[in-house]
């Protein structure tokens, strides 16, 4: 019986997700700005975000956003053309870049808490001539001087320029564009060095918000809080599509504070929380109170959660189900731990492994690189035995690399002639270890890095 409701669990939440994301394609001139329309169009008059006390209906968020797009009209900004941002959570960040897109203008996510040199670096990397800031970041942005980049502040000048009524641009304002085209750019700390600017089509900003959508199954009447920060993809992506694109409440925070969050999780009646291991830890070594139990959550999402955590977070805190995955920015790797099995990442079982492209082989720790056979190919793992996570790169929206926008840092990425002539698969860089039941357990990272608070 255990079997059985495990393996229904599972395939319930997989079948929900693939159904969402079975429609995805390189060339498909539906782009996630369209997903978000349809959305806005669905649920106009619903809230759907909520930042310390202002709130956007659907209809008004898409209002902001179409301000917005005629503001970078204005500015004499074109498709292709990109646009820095450098902003703290805020009940803007969604409907900026997403009112950017309608005119198939590129958004480029920059933390906020960047300084001097890595600051310099991004902005460069980012391609754009006009980098939005606010008064939290205006300072950091005037103290490096990068050359075409002028500063614009969001509630200065783009308030100003954007607050009449506009209607939402036309479709034909991205004629011509794909799935295939650059929608954000979102920068990941990567092994070694600066930030890398990672190239996320619209293609993938939909696999992400549509896949979320599917995985957490969340509802309209679903609340979901949100203190990641939305410069990364985890919260700015998967939590924001897993609400957004059902018709749910996003709960914003500025960011993540162990003091409040069972308070607030309380008092804004949460129904679902997006995590990183690291959050979690801290609320478990936070002395116990009356709110972590007095919650309506039914799901936490998110990813890192560590095995020893992981059951005091459903114990202590009360949260019935978690919802662990894997994936990283720019790679072409994802899995979802469906039915819940503590301390594992994802699971592909045996009578599914077709639908995945996902494999794990021999590594030599101590030359840091796949062991190859006596043939010049790796060697695939067997049951157990920890091997650097791969991900094979063909044709499909869920296999596809779209990489970095450096190329010679996406080449380093690339796996070539893995098990026969020709063909390239994405190292994630991570050992993992694959049990006889499908449950991948994350093992350690590959060279002298870590995780910490998101970052490499």
């Amino acid at each position: 019986m255990e079997v059985i409701v495990r393996e229904a669990r599972y395939l319930t939440g997989l079948i929900r997700t693939l159904l969402r994301v079975r429609s995805i394609a390189r060339g498909s001139t539906n782009l996630i700005t369209d997903d978000l329309e349809r959305a806005v169009d669905r649920w106009p008059d619903r809230m759907a975000i909520r930042f310390e006390g202002a709130e956007l209906t659907y209809r008004q968020l898409d209002e902001l956003a179409n301000r917005y797009a005629a503001w970078a009209e204005g500015e004499g900004l074109a498709r292709g053309d990109r646009v820095a941002v450098l902003l703290p959570n805020r009940l803007e960040y969604l409907p900026l870049w997403f009112g950017l897109s309608k005119r198939g203008i590129v958004s480029a996510l920059i933390n906020y808490q960047l300084t001097g040199e890595a600051l310099a670096h991004c902005l460069e990397l980012s391609g754009a001539r006009i980098c939005v800031a606010d008064v939290s970041t205006r300072a950091a942005l005037d103290a490096v001087a990068v050359a075409g980049v002028a500063g614009t502040d969001l509630d200065v000048d783009l308030h100003a320029a954007s607050s009449s009524e506009v209607r939402r641009p036309p479709g034909s304002a991205r004629a011509g564009m794909t799935a295939a085209d650059t929608a954000l750019l979102v920068y990941t700390s990567g092994t070694t060095g600066l930030p890398k600017a990672a190239r996320i089509t619209h293609m993938r900003a939909q696999l992400y918000m549509r896949g979320f959508a599917g995985a957490t199954g969340a509802k309209p009447s679903d609340r979901i809080y949100v203190t990641l920060p939305l410069y990364h993809a985890t919260g700015g992506l998967c939590a924001m599509g897993a609400a957004l694109l059902n018709g749910a409440s996003v709960i914003l925070r500025h960011s993540f504070s162990a003091g409040h969050f069972w308070d607030e999780i309380r008092d804004e009646k949460a129904t679902m929380f997006v995590y990183i291991g690291e959050l979690c830890r801290y609320l478990a070594n936070r002395a116990p109170t009356a709110s972590e139990t007095a919650h309506r959550i039914r799901l936490a999402f998110g990813n890192g959660l560590s095995r020893d955590v992981w059951p005091e977070l459903k114990r202590r805190f009360a949260v019935p189900r978690v919802l662990e995955f894997y994936g990283s920015t720019e790679g072409n790797v994802s899995m979802f731990n469906f039915d819940g099995g503590v301390g594992a990442i994802g699971r592909i079982p045996d009578y599914l492994a077709g639908l995945f492209n996902i494999t794990l082989v021999r590594f030599d720790v101590e030359a840091e690189a796949p062991v190859r056979g006596g043939d010049g190919f790796c060697i695939a793992c067997g049951p157990d035995e920890p091997g650097e996570c791969l991900g094979a790169i063909h044709g499909g929206a869920r296999s596809d690399y779209a990489g970095y926008v450096d190329h010679a840092e996406s080449e380093k990425k690339v796996l070539r002639n893995v098990f026969r002539r020709g063909d390239a698969w994405f190292r994630t860089g991570d050992l993992l270890r694959r049990d006889r039941l499908g449950y991948f357990y994350f093992v350690d990272r590959i060279g002298d890095t870590f995780r910490w608070k998101g970052e490499n």
